[in-house]
C-alpha cells in the first residue's frame, strides 16, 4: 500500500516529536491547516494530497517571502528544506517543451487565443509535475 503525502507528513511529524526537533511547530501548523481546510465546505471534497500540496506550497511561499525581506534564520532554512521534500518532482525544460507541443496538437491550438485551452490541457494531464510558469512561457513562444 502506497503512503500518500498527507500520511507521510503525519508520520514525519510523529518522528519529529520523538526527536524533539525544532521543526515540530512547522509540522504541527501544517497538519492543523490541512485538517481545518478539509473540514470546510470548500475543502470537504478535496483530496488529502491536493490539500497537503496546497498548504506545503503556501508555507514555502511564506518562508520565501520572509527570506526576501532579509530574515533568514537557520530554522527557516531547515523548515524550507523539510517542506520542499513534499513537492512533486517537476519536469525539466525538455520534457516541458515536449508536453507543450503535445498539448498544442491535442487541442488543435493555432493562435494565442487558444492558450487557455492548452494550459488547461497541460494542467489536467500533468498537474503539479509541470512548472506552469515555464509552460506558459513556452506556449506563448509556440503560438502565433
Amino acid at each position: 500500500m502506497e503512503i500518500n503525502m498527507y500520511q507521510d507528513v503525519k508520520k514525519q511529524f510523529i518522528q519529529l516529536r520523538k526527536d524533539r526537533s525544532p521543526l515540530v511547530a512547522t509540522a504541527s501548523a501544517l497538519i492543523g491547516e490541512i485538517d481545518t481546510y478539509l473540514k470546510t465546505p470548500q475543502g470537504a471534497n478535496t483530496d488529502q494530497d491536493q490539500a497537503t500540496l496546497k498548504f506545503v506550497r503556501s508555507f514555502i511561499k511564506g518562508i520565501e517571502d520572509t527570506h526576501n525581506l532579509g530574515r533568514v534564520t537557520e530554522n527557516s532554512q531547515a523548515e524550507l528544506a523539510w517542506l520542499e521534500q513534499f513537492l512533486p518532482k517537476q519536469m525539466d525544460q525538455d520534457a516541458t517543451i515536449k508536453a507543450v507541443q503535445d498539448a498544442i496538437q491535442a487541442v488543435d491550438a493555432v493562435s494565442k487565443s487558444d492558450m487557455g485551452k492548452v494550459m488547461g490541457h497541460l494542467k489536467q494531464q500533468y498537474g503539479a509535475e509541470l512548472d506552469m510558469k515555464m509552460a506558459s512561457s513556452i506556449v506563448r513562444e509556440k503560438l502565433i
